[in-house]
């Protein structure tokens, strides 16, 4: 019984930690498409917004969750042209305070063409 509840408290502990990595913080990057855009990435709780610089304009919002080194979205507003419904699966890495993407599966391509493989550095 003790050995259940250790492993579920590291296990709880590593979900946590993962997700704090990204609750409350700011990234910068190039998207990887066609016509690259200069993006800021917004992280609160449990959303991401999207904003294109210099001018701050909103691209897109999505509700995340986090499990392992998986982030899962979905669209909640914007002008990113994905269903409600389409939702983006994508492995990232935080080394060096620079946050990597790399697609799994996505039903929106548009998100998919923003995300994948690109580099967003932390803004402090």
């Amino acid at each position: 019984m003790q050995k259940i509840i250790f492993f579920t408290g590291i296990f709880l502990f590593s979900v946590i930690t993962v997700s704090a990595q990204l609750t409350n913080s700011k990234w910068h990057g190039i998207s990887n498409s066609n016509q690259p855009l200069d993006l800021l990435m917004v992280f609160q709780n449990d959303t991401a917004k999207a904003f294109m610089l210099p001018d701050s304009v909103y691209l897109a919002g999505m509700s995340y969750i986090i499990q392992d080194s998986i982030i899962s979205f979905k669209k909640v507003g914007g002008a990113i042209p994905c269903d409600s419904n389409a939702v983006g699966k994508y492995k990232f890495e935080i080394k060096d305070k620079i946050l990597s993407f790399f697609l799994i599966e996505d039903d929106c391509l548009a998100r998919s063409f923003q995300l994948n493989k690109a580099k967003y550095e932390k803004v402090e």
